[in-house]
């Protein structure tokens, strides 16, 4: 696992919350995650991007995107240097929350492996799960959570 330093925490004092600086120093995070098929690579030492707005957190299929946390709230979100600006979307209401709802997504998939869960109970079991965890990465029909939510009810995943 990755972590941050004591001292770039104390740098972050105040510009993070104190709930995503104590995540990233005593949990850490993992060196590369996949998610929905997209590899996170990711880098701990919080560079500013955007005006400082965000803190790069990983880099997302080298360079297609990059995860960020937001300067002062922790949401996790992905930004994307498409033209003619970089665009914003929300992923998850904080890092923690991030790595939480991605766990109850792979145990969906061992359930299923085992014959524990019937194929058309899948989408519920992660959607309910999802919003216990983080109603908001719910919200936008559009975002990561609520595609593949919608992918696993059609079958698609």
């Amino acid at each position: 696992m990755l972590r941050l330093d004591r001292e770039r925490c104390a740098e972050l004092a105040g510009v993070l919350p104190s709930d995503t600086l104590s995540y990233l120093q005593e949990v850490g995070v993992p060196e590369h995650v996949t998610f929905r098929g997209l590899d996170f690579a990711f880098e701990p030492q919080l560079r500013p991007i955007l005006d400082g707005a965000m803190f790069q957190i990983a880099d997302v299929d080298r360079g297609l995107c990059t995860a960020t946390i937001q300067r002062h709230t922790g949401v996790l979100g992905l930004v994307t240097q498409e033209p003619p600006a970089p665009a914003w979307s929300f992923m998850n209401s904080s890092l923690a929350q991030f790595f939480t709802c991605l766990s109850a997504s792979e145990d969906l998939w061992e359930l299923e492996a085992a014959n524990r869960i019937a194929r058309e109970a899948r989408g519920e079991l992660l959607e309910s799960r999802i919003r216990a965890i983080d109603p908001a990465a719910l919200v936008d029909k559009e975002g990561p959570w609520a595609a593949l939510v919608e992918e696993v009810r059609a079958g698609v995943v």
